[in-house]
């Protein structure tokens, strides 16, 4: 699937969520494209792409983001599918 049928889809589904049609979405939509990736799948499909090994990057809307006392990341995270709660592991998050 190409990138504007991609972008048109999305359009399609969200309906009134407009996180999923704003520029920086879009934009990671064809960053993710051009590095060589396809976008795919929602985040139930986590377990099941991890176990399969074909899991590279994860993209999502980040709802809130507020930092614990160890130094790690407690996420708020949106997709398509819905919201999940998480947190980045501050060695992660330092990755540069």
């Amino acid at each position: 699937m190409s990138t504007q049928e991609y972008i048109r889809k999305v359009i399609e589904d969200v309906g009134e969520d407009d996180n999923f049609t704003r520029a920086s979405w879009l934009s990671m939509l064809d960053y993710v494209n051009v590095d060589g990736g396809i976008v795919t799948g929602y985040f139930r499909d986590v377990k099941k792409f991890l176990k399969n090994g074909k899991l590279k990057k994860v993209v999502a809307v980040i709802k809130s983001c507020t930092p614990n006392a160890l130094g790690d990341l407690t996420v708020t995270l949106k997709d398509l599918s819905g919201t999940i709660f998480g947190t980045i592991h501050y060695k992660v998050r330092d990755l540069r």
